[in-house]
């Protein structure tokens, strides 16, 4: 006979049963079983305390599908009882009522599940008959990776290992273990309430991006971004401005406003305290930006706009703004001292003076505009012309004086000195005497001026002396010029170059320069020149003449020997290499010159007595000519290229070359001699 024994309540037919009918009830059994895995829906009435499901062996019920959504409406909790209590099954339980109220799933007298309105759970029962539980199957839900693709809510803890990917809404109303949260969407939203992030550790916000934006709705208010590695703090909206705010004792107040309407001016609520002034004065305040509508310091002076100090006499010292310029304030009659290692190194007085090394003037004028320290004072204005001993640079009247006062009447240097640094002593390069001297390279000033060691270079014009005078200039390109000029407009000078014999002692005259152009070497007599270069020994006529073409002499160019006329012979003009080894010279005799090329045998080699010159000699070709500019002078001599072909070595230059070609015809002579000695042989022989 069947039996209904089992959890779906299915019949169980027995070997030899349901005739006929085995085909019906297997049938049903398979339709109960895929009831068991479908969906079924459970009303329940109005305002009940509980339900139960109806239960049947053989035949549909409520309690037999495995989604059971509950209807209806509830003004109150309703408990459901699923049967039957001695079924192990785990169900998917949804609370599809309105009003608001929470399902209670139960068994029998063990636990129990909540549903709240809205939410589906999956509750297991455990079949103990009476005193059956019922259990939250997800309350500790192990997932490795879960996926919802719609809304997830969490009630209780929720603890991912894994990855949580939610495509819809997350909302977890007792709070969110989480290892890694990976959100597709661009919006993390709360309808209602406030997000509190409470870690142990810091919270870090990776932008890449760069900007962090703090929005109301669709505005954006406020940002921090990233700018090449620079922090801006940003307010979005215009003419917003930012505002840091506190609470004092209970009181919220703002502390700082940069208003963004007047470009950022920033504005604080109260005196900003830059430091302490310590405990050594009894009246001292605190150090105060007075940056208020008024600047009145309270002695009638508006102008000072930062006040630092204030003592017991309300005298205030401090900075201030006047017609665009940045002033520094301090009471009537007191002093600006500048104080290292508490000891003061400069002050500026009450009367305008500024002083280095020490705080008193030393006999000094009182007109404003002098800076002053132990032994040295510039001033701006005019001083009193009996000083102290001191060094003054002066400014007055469109003029520089650098003044030097000795400690005695009457003296005092100024030196000039370079060199030092580094661990060098610095050397002295020039002075200026007391009385005017100047030494430059030494410290003697015996002369108007002295240079040691050193030649006098200039690039430019320099002029020595208005009248009588060397001027050196550059008159034009690079071309530079040494002028002497005369006593007027109308005069010319000459220019001498005198060589002394001591020191202070008379000298003679090296090179004289007369105002016509003449140049004479040797002499100071330059009424008996006659050439435009002259060179003498000893004052008598030249040894060496260039005419000018005003003398109307025959000769250009006169070279003389100095000693004496009578019966004298010697060298006039010599060649000679860069050794000094002579290799040629012009002889000058009492009555004749001769001219003289070097022809030593210890100079050769490879001599040979054996050559014909008289076939080479018959090669030349003499000629009879004029030149085309003489016309009228018929000369007898030779066609360079002519010559060349035969005799090379006596012509220079080349044949229609740029150059005009030239004969030395003495290297002629050789061939002219060898060919008479060899005639001659031929007419010995022939007489003979």
């Amino acid at each position: 006979m069947a039996a209904y024994t089992n959890d779906l309540r299915l019949k169980e037919i027995a070997t030899g049963d349901e005739s006929g009918t085995w085909g019906d009830s297997t049938n049903t059994n398979l339709e109960l079983i895929a009831e068991a895995f479908s969906f079924g829906t459970e009303a329940i009435t109005t305002n009940a305390d509980t339900h139960a499901t109806t239960i049947a062996d053989g035949s549909t019920d409520e309690g037999r599908s495995i989604y059971l959504k509950y209807t209806g409406t509830l003004d109150s909790a309703c408990t459901i009882t699923l049967g039957p209590n001695t079924v192990s099954k785990l169900w998917f339980i949804e609370n599809a009522t309105s009003g608001s109220q929470n399902i209670i799933i139960s068994q029998g007298s063990g636990a129990n599940v909540t549903i709240p309105p809205g939410d589906v759970k999956a509750v297991y029962s455990d079949g103990a008959g009476s005193g059956a539980a019922i259990v939250d199957a997800f309350a500790s839900l192990n997932v490795v990776d879960l996926k919802v693709e719609d809304d997830l809510t969490v009630t209780d803890d929720a603890t991912v290992g894994g990855t949580l990917g939610v495509t819809g809404v997350l909302t977890a109303d007792a709070g969110i273990d989480i290892d890694n949260i990976n959100i597709d969407g661009t919006t993390i939203a709360l309808s209602s309430g406030d997000l509190t992030l409470d870690v142990a550790g810091d919270i870090i916000l990776d932008v890449d991006g760069d900007n962090v934006f703090f929005k109301d709705g669709s505005s954006n208010f406020f940002s921090v971004s990233n700018v090449s590695g620079d922090a801006y703090l940003g307010v979005e909206q215009s003419d917003k401005d930012l505002l840091i705010r506190g609470n004092d004792g209970g009181t919220a107040f703002t502390a700082l406003t940069f208003d963004m309407s007047a470009a950022g001016a920033a504005t604080f609520n109260s005196n900003v305290t830059l430091g302490s002034v310590g405990s050594g004065s009894s009246t001292a305040t605190p150090i105060e930006l007075n940056l208020g509508s008024t600047f009145a310091d309270g002695v009638g002076n508006a102008k000072t706009k930062l006040k630092l100090f204030e003592d017991s006499s309300a005298n205030v010292y401090g900075f201030g703004v006047s017609n665009n310029l940045l002033e520094y304030h301090a009471a009537a009659s007191g002093n600006h001292s500048f104080y290292i290692n508490d000891s003061e190194k400069m002050r500026i007085d009450s009367s305008g003076n500024v002083l280095v090394g020490t705080t008193t003037f030393n006999n000094l004028s009182t007109e404003s505009g002098v800076l002053a320290s132990n032994n040295v004072v510039m001033a701006r204005g005019g001083l009193s012309d009996h000083q102290d001993a001191c060094a003054v640079l002066q400014y007055a009247s469109d003029t520089t004086w650098l003044r030097a006062y000795g400690d005695t009447a009457g003296s005092g240097f100024i030196v000039f000195r370079t060199g030092g640094g580094a661990g060098s002593t610095d050397t002295e390069r020039m002075r200026i005497a007391d009385n005017g001297r100047v030494g430059i390279g030494t410290t003697t000033t015996n002369a108007g001026l002295t240079v040691a060691n050193a030649d006098i270079r200039c690039t430019g014009a320099a002029v020595l002396n208005d009248a009588n005078s060397i001027s050196m200039s550059q008159e034009s390109g690079s071309v530079g010029a040494i002028t002497c000029r005369g006593p007027s407009t109308s005069e010319r000078a000459s220019m001498v170059l005198t060589v002394s014999r001591s020191n202070g002692g008379s000298g003679i005259s090296a090179i004289r320069i007369e105002n016509d152009g003449k140049t004479i070497v040797g002499t100071d007599n330059a009424t008996s020149a006659v050439g435009i270069l002259e060179v003498r020994d000893d004052g008598s006529a030249p040894i060496f003449l260039v005419h000018k073409n005003s003398t109307g002499a025959t000769d250009g160019m006169r070279v003389r020997h100095g000693r004496g006329l009578s019966g004298f012979a010697g060298t006039g003009i010599s060649f000679r290499r860069n050794d000094d080894t002579e290799v040629g010279k012009v002889s000058i005799g009492f009555t004749n010159v001769t001219y003289d090329t070097t022809s030593d045998y210890r100079l050769k080699e490879n001599v040979n007595y054996s050559w014909d010159a008289t076939t080479r000699i018959k090669q030349l070709k003499p000629a009879r000519f004029n030149f085309k500019e003489e016309t009228g002078i018929t000369l007898d001599g030779f066609l360079a290229h002519e010559v060349q072909e035969v005799v090379p070595q006596a012509v220079t230059g080349e044949k229609d070359g740029e150059q005009m070609q030239g004969i030395d015809h003495s290297k002629l002579v050789p061939l002219l001699v060898k060919t008479i000695q060899e005639l001659e042989a031929r007419i010995t022989a022939l007489e003979s």
